[in-house]
C-alpha cells in the first residue's frame, strides 16, 4: 500500500481529521500510528486500557484493523496501527468511550510526547 504520511500533535485530535481528509479523501482508507513511551510502573494500566481499544475498535464497521505492539528494541514504547475504511470511520472511532478513556491517559502517562502519523491510500 502507497501512503502519504503527516505528523501531527497528537493532542489535536480536530487536526487528525483534518490531514486525513487531506490525505485520503473522503472516500480512501485512513491509517493511523501511534508512538508512546511510558515508565516502566505504568504498563499494567497502558495495558488495560489497550485491551478495551482493542476489543472495542474491533467492533466498529469502519476499523479494517486495529493492533497495538512492543518494540522490540524497548520495551517500554508501544506502537498502536490502525486502519480505517475511511475518514468517517476514523472519526467516528474517536467518538468512541474506549477512546475517549485512552487517549487523556496516554496524554498524561507518556514519558515524551506520543508521534502520531496519519496517512492516506494512494490511487495508483
Amino acid at each position: 500500500v502507497s501512503t502519504q504520511s503527516t505528523g501531527i500533535n497528537f493532542d489535536k485530535m480536530a487536526e487528525h481529521l483534518e490531514l486525513a481528509r487531506k490525505v485520503a479523501g473522503d472516500k480512501g482508507g485512513v491509517w493511523v500510528t501511534v508512538k508512546v513511551t511510558i515508565k516502566p510502573e505504568d504498563t499494567e494500566e497502558l495495558l488495560k486500557y489497550s485491551k478495551a481499544s482493542l476489543n472495542g475498535s474491533r467492533q466498529e464497521a469502519g476499523v479494517l484493523a486495529w493492533s497495538v505492539t512492543r518494540s522490540a528494541t524497548d520495551p517500554n514504547t508501544y506502537i498502536y496501527l490502525e486502519h480505517y475504511k475511511n475518514v468517517d470511520a476514523f472519526a467516528s472511532h474517536l467518538q468512541q468511550e474506549y477512546t475517549k478513556n485512552i487517549l487523556p491517559w496516554i496524554m498524561t502517562h507518556a514519558v515524551t510526547k506520543p508521534e502520531v502519523s496519519v496517512s492516506g491510500n494512494l490511487e495508483l
